[in-house]
This record gives C-alpha cells, structure tokens and sequence, in this order.
C-alpha cells in the first residue's frame, strides 16, 4: 500500500532549525506530539455547556493530515462534553488514505462500545484501536485521516455533545547523515547545549572558536596549559575584556618585561582584581595609563572634587550609562543639552494605553456588574481617557431598558450613565467617552452595567483607555 512512497522522507527546511535545536539540546528524539483536530461535520454547533464551542449532538466527523514529521502512530482520543447524562453505546469508524486511492475503501469500525458519560463532565474516549496497523514511516505528510464518532440512539444522539479530537503521534528524529557539513551555526543550538561530551576528541581548534569569545569561565580548571598555546600566540588582542584575573596568573610569573608598552588597560583588569596592595606607592602616573582606558568599573568612590572642572567631555562618557541618580539636582540646564536629542522614550510621563475586549454575552440584572476592566499605570499625575462600546440586546414582551456606564467604581454611576432599550427584540450597539483626571500609580477604569427593566442582554462589550501628561 505504501511502496510507492518515500519511505525515508527527511524534514523539510521550514522546521529544520527547529528539530536540530531539539536534538542538540535534549540528546534524544521528542515525547510524542498532539495535534488537535476540531469536528468537521456536525449538527447544531452551540456553546451547550457555556463557553465551551461544543457540536449541538452525538453525531460528529473529523478529517486531518498527518503532519510530515510523523514517525509513529501513538494515540487518539475524542473528547466528549456532554450536555446530558447518557448511559449506552457509542459506534466508531475510520478510514486512512492517500492521494489517488479510493476514498472509503477498507474502513475500520468498532460497534456498540459502551460508555457511561455525566452531564457537563469533560469525557476522552480512547479510540486509538481503530488506527493499529493504519500507518507507516511513510504517512507522514503523505497520509488523509477520517473517523465517525456517534451514538445511533437517544440519549447519547442527542446529549453526548463533542469538543473535539486529540491525535498523538512520535516526532521522527534527524542523525547527523541527514546534516550537511557546515550547516550547524551558533542559531539553532540553545544557549549551554554543547558540553565537553557531545564535542569529538580533538575537533575544536582556533579555527572554530570566534575571536575574543572564551572566557575563564568557559574553561575547565587547569585545562590549558603551554602545550595547548601556540608560541607568542596570546596578546592583548587575543584576551576577552575582563577575561584575566589574578586567580589566572601563577604567583609571580608576570614582569614588566611580560607585557607589551600600553598592553595593559582598564579593559584588561578584571573588576575589583587589583587593589592598592598591588601597586607600589606614588608608582602610577597619568603617562602609565592608556587614554581611554579606565572605566567606573575601575574607579572607586570618585567625586566631584577628583574631577578638574570642564575636563569631562562626552567622549568619556559611556553611552547609556549616566541615570538620574548620577546627576545633581536642578544642575542640568538647556546650555548641557545637545539641541534636537531629547526624545519620547528620554521623558518619564510618556502616554500609555490598555484595552481589554472579545466574544462575551451575559444577561444583566437589576444588580450592578462590572463588565469589563482596564488598567493603566501613569508614572506621573496626568489623565485618563477612556472608551467603552458593547451591544445591548433586549426581549419582549415588555419595555427593556440596559444602562451602563464608565467609571472607577464597581457601582453604576448616574452622573455619567448611557441608557439604550426599547419594545421588542431589539440589539442596541452603543459607544462612550469618559475623562478622568489620574495620580501617579495603577488606575482601573470599569465599565459597568444593569438591567432598568425588562429583559437585557450585553454582547461583545470593549473598554480601551489612555493615559496622557497634560490637558490641552
């Protein structure tokens, strides 16, 4: 049945990167995958057990592809919520095939399984049997899947309503034969996924490590030595910044003769590795240190009065390294700012906004009910502005009225209230704009809503709100 077909069909590219990731990161192929596969046919859908999307009765169809980097079948299941108790029998067929044969031909069946189901209880019916022996290392992106699941009589073909079917399959792995030699980069591998035993004796020199990329840490202790090190190979150039420290040099082993003139720098001293007790008195000049070489990570407890004045420019100054906390109070004037370079993300009471929406449908009451919320979070006093929309859904045979309103309070607020009804079945979209002014710190806006008279509905209600600095 299968002997036409690749047999050994490798993974396509699209999902290629992703599979070496998971290979090189866990040592092993993948636990089995899920697909989840909703009703193809069925009758009456309806929300039966709010919100769940379930079919309107115990008569449903499936049909899927199985995904091309199937290897193995490992188990189906349908999942049922009933809408109703049902004690009885259920009956289920399937059929697999491919492209050019004959839809409906050699289909499997078990009849009259019984099942005991609760109402409103989700319920997963193991229906793996039917699928034993129905697919093979070619099925993969190969392969058409249908099975029909329902219940010939009452109660089940009325109460045994489905959500759906799960399909568990195993991943099929790569080797490295189906790799091409250079194709594996730093990309697809998962940061600390290649240690020393997934790396070959003797296969990583200097031509596969990115220059200044190891550090100490990257090292086992006492793994390189001489031998491991080309003669003059090390310099400066060849030292990651603040890869050295003095737990890294042999007591001493370094003269003056060991370094090269203006070698060693800020970049090369590890944080806080050298302290006063290592450098003789009155030894270090200006003309000993490299210009632009120290940084604060090298300095300790400098202030104003160590600085001449006017002599720091902004090329001593790292970028995006001076906070507020580094300048003094009211200090700062229009004179220190290079014109046109203040923007947006520079300034704290930048705007901000929220919303919150989605399918929704309630019946409201004489009782207030918040139904939305949304919060915004201002980093300074300013205000709020704030929107809401939604549908208003009434019923006869009396007059019906549904109110809401924007606030931020739980309880309907009659100052600032929008009243929409009237005779019949009617929907009533409505929309409202409301200010607030705000302090700094977390706000929530509600939208809230009650049932004046009569029989109302909400549907589909949103509320959006956004924060701005000033009132124009």
């Amino acid at each position: 049945m299968r002997e036409n077909d690749e047999a050994n069909k490798g993974p396509s590219n699209a999902n290629l990167s992703h599979r070496i990731s998971d290979c090189l990161t866990t040592g092993s192929p993948a636990l089995a995958k899920d697909v989840w596969v909703a009703p193809t046919h069925f009758l009456q859908a309806g929300l039966n057990t709010f919100p769940w999307p379930t079919t309107g009765s115990g008569f449903v169809s499936f049909s899927f592809a199985v995904p091309e980097d199937f290897e193995s079948f490992d188990s189906a299941t349908v999942v049922l919520l009933p809408k109703g108790n049902v004690t009885g029998n259920y009956d289920v067929f399937a059929n697999v095939k491919r492209n050019g044969e004959a839809a409906g031909d050699s289909a499997v069946f078990t009849l009259s399984i019984p099942a005991v189901l609760a109402s409103r209880v989700i319920a997963d019916v193991d229906v793996s049997s039917l699928f034993i022996g129905q697919f093979d290392a070619s099925s993969g992106g190969n392969d058409y899947v249908s099975l029909f699941f329902w219940f010939p009589t009452t109660p089940g073909s009325d109460d045994a309503t489905a959500l759906g079917m799960r399909f568990s399959y195993n991943e099929r792995p790569i080797d490295t034969g189906g790799i091409a030699d250079g194709a594996i980069t730093n990309a697809p591998i998962a940061n600390d996924a290649v240690d020393s035993a997934k790396i070959a004796t003797n296969s990583v020199d200097s031509s596969k490590v990115v220059d200044e990329s190891l550090t100490s840490a990257d090292l086992a202790v006492n793994s390189v030595g001489s031998d491991e090190i080309a003669a003059s190979a090390v310099g400066a150039v060849e030292l990651a910044t603040n890869s050295v420290s003095s737990l890294n040099v042999v007591d001493g082993s370094l003269t003056a003769a060991d370094l090269a003139s203006n070698s060693v720098g800020g970049a090369e001293i590890s944080e806080n590795s050298v302290a006063g007790a290592d450098i003789i008195d009155n030894s270090v000049t200006g003309a000993d240190i490299l210009d632009n070489s120290l940084t604060c990570a090298d300095i300790d407890n400098v202030t104003g009065a160590d600085i001449n004045g006017n002599s720091v420019t902004s090329a001593h100054i790292l970028d995006n390294s001076v906070t507020g906390a580094d300048i003094l109070d009211n200090s700062v004037t229009s004179a220190d700012i290079l014109g046109n370079t203040i923007q947006d993300i520079d300034i704290l009471d930048e705007a901000g906004a929220d919303w919150s929406s989605g399918n929704q449908g309630f019946q409201l009451t004489s009782t207030d009910v918040v139904a939305r919320s949304v919060q915004i979070t201002a980093p300074a006093s300013g205000f709020g502005i704030v929107n809401a929309s939604g549908s208003i859904h009434t019923q006869p045979p009396v007059r019906s009225i549904g109110r809401c309103s924007i606030t931020t309070g739980t309880l309907l607020d009659d100052t600032h209230s929008f009243v929409a009804g009237g005779d019949g079945t009617l929907d009533i979209p409505f929309g409202a704009t409301r200010g607030f002014s705000v302090a700094e710190g977390t706000t929530t806006f509600n939208l809230v809503c009650d049932e004046f008279s009569g029989d109302v509905a909400l549907f589909d209600s949103s509320i959006t709100a956004i924060f701005v600095s000033t009132r124009r």
